[in-house]
């Protein structure tokens, strides 16, 4: 896949993204850390929130990151493939592996 092609991919998975209201549930939900990771757990609102701030950057960079931003999103996508098997809700795990997608798609054209 070319440049654009994977430009575009990612603008439209993240307005697909955006378009999808947040999980109720979620709100202020803190799952176990993974190991390695905080330990206080993985504010689910914070995870969310990261992996947005990278995505975010790399659209309006026209598809490059910076280090500092990119080292934040693979903690992000490592924290979305431990909290992915731990939602129970459809709407919930749902939401979370299109954010872990468009996240990796970032993750691996930076």
């Amino acid at each position: 896949m070319n440049r654009a092609a994977e430009y575009d991919t990612v603008a439209r998975l993240w307005q697909d993204h955006m378009d999808t209201p947040f999980p109720a549930a979620q709100r202020g939900a803190v799952l176990p850390a993974r190991p390695g990771g905080e330990e206080q757990g993985v504010e689910m609102v914070l995870l969310d929130t990261y992996t947005a701030g990278g995505v975010i950057t790399w659209l309006g960079n026209g598809g490059s990151l910076d280090e500092r931003h990119h080292r934040i999103l693979r903690s992000c996508i490592e924290d979305l493939d431990h909290v992915l098997p731990l939602l129970e809700a459809p709407e919930d795990h749902a939401y979370y592996r299109r954010l872990r997608e468009v996240a990796r798609l970032v993750s691996d054209t930076a």
